[in-house]
């Protein structure tokens, strides 16, 4: 058992996630939570299977209430995941639209942070924020 009041248990957590399902495709651990993509219904039950024993041979147990199975879209780490692709969370997006205007530096630095979280869906976002990574010099 881990002990989380240890400032370093998180990270020897997602460590041992992450060797314990390296090979295991389309899966991706971050911390307690994991995502299992596939193409089809068969090879989405094939990787659960597999998640599933790693576990077993771990000693790792699941709380089912917490467990969501064969879906066809997920919002995962902020992202909204469907047959489509990867897209921003719409309540994330509507956090930047509807964020106040910033009045210190920090403010401003917390706006960009913000921004850059969703840095691949803004095309010119380097070009448009310039004049606010300048406000901070």
């Amino acid at each position: 058992r881990l002990q989380f009041g240890v400032s370093v248990a998180p990270g020897i957590f997602q460590s041992i996630m992450e060797r314990l399902l390296y090979n295991i495709e389309g899966v991706i651990p971050y911390f307690d939570d994991i995502l299992i993509a596939a193409d089809t219904p068969q090879d989405h039950l094939a990787r659960l299977r597999k998640v599933l024993q790693c576990f077993k041979e771990a000693g790792l147990k699941l709380n089912k209430k917490k467990c969501i199975f064969a879906v066809s879209q997920v919002d995962f780490l902020g992202y909204h995941i469907d047959k489509k692709g990867i897209h921003p969370m719409e309540s994330k997006t509507r956090a930047i639209q509807d964020a106040p205007i910033p009045k210190t530096k920090a403010e401003l630095q917390a706006f960009l942070g913000l921004l850059n979280f969703y840095n691949s869906f803004l095309p010119h976002k380097a070009t448009v924020a310039e004049p606010l990574h300048r406000l901070l010099d």
